[in-house]
């Protein structure tokens, strides 16, 4: 009788785990979104640059981090472990304590809160994307956002859409309202789109980043921005060497597809 009663309870108590650890990973998952959310949308509101947009920005990362803070709490997982992680947070630290010492204290404080969002994202990053699929979503939806801000700027320069700044003076300055930091930002997910190029096998994946890329470096072009064009082919180099063996000339060989296709007329 003892026994049968034993046997309930590890059965139970095995069911309640499965429950828990259910609960925890459907957490896991929402935090996720959430975060492929956050790291989406903030260059279509010129780039945080500006208090209107930044500050509500600030808000929901913070409301977002300290939910997830508590969540990691609660499963006894440590929020700050690693050397780099002392190294982000002291960083924040030296912000704070340089703003006693401002001359304007009202842009110092909004500086400090930029660097803590920035590091509760990187907390949050560096702690919910571990797996190579997160990490290819990641990847595919920072690439995603910037080919929006590739077609805005695109479509801003014939004039069928219209974002205040976004086509000023014959360069494309995009949501960013900036050509250089537009060039740069497209630039860097230009890279990105290459090696995920390369890395996937899938012919339909190919074929959209394809058009993607195709996008991404045709508007990089008409950003007009001399000092990203000069550092396009030192990066390039970088990211073929950073790439596995077997795979390294491919980025070079898409890159060069879609340089043919943007010279057609």
């Amino acid at each position: 009788m003892a026994q049968k009663v034993a046997v309930k309870k590890g059965k139970t108590l095995k069911k309640q785990t499965k429950k828990t650890y259910r609960s925890f990973a459907s957490l896991d998952t929402i935090f996720y979104i959430l975060l492929l959310v956050l790291v989406f949308y903030p260059p279509f509101f010129r780039g945080m640059y500006f208090e209107k947009e930044m500050f509500p920005t600030i808000a929901l990362t913070s409301a977002v981090f300290i939910i997830w803070a508590i969540f990691k709490i609660v499963q006894k997982e440590p929020i700050i472990s690693t050397t780099l992680d002392y190294a982000a947070l002291s960083l924040v630290v030296a912000y704070i304590i340089s703003s006693f010492f401002a001359v304007n204290i009202r842009a110092s404080i909004g500086e400090v809160l930029r660097y803590f969002d920035y590091l509760f994202m990187y907390f949050m990053v560096s702690r919910t994307v571990k797996d190579n699929k997160k990490i290819f979503m990641l990847l595919n939806v920072l690439v995603l956002s910037s080919f929006v801000v590739a077609v805005v700027g695109l479509g801003s320069s014939v004039n069928l859409i219209h974002y205040n700044g976004s086509w000023v003076g014959g360069r494309i300055n995009s949501t960013f309202q900036y050509p250089n930091t537009t060039a740069s930002f497209l630039m860097a997910f230009f890279l990105v789109n290459l090696a995920l190029i390369s890395y996937t096998d899938n012919k339909y994946l190919k074929a959209i980043y394809g058009v993607t890329a195709y996008t991404q470096f045709y508007a990089y072009v008409f950003t007009l921005s001399r000092g990203a064009w000069l550092m396009l082919p030192f990066l390039g180099i970088i990211l073929m060497f950073l790439m596995p063996r077997g795979k390294r000339i491919e980025p070079f060989m898409y890159f060069v597809g879609v340089l043919i296709a943007s010279a057609l007329p």
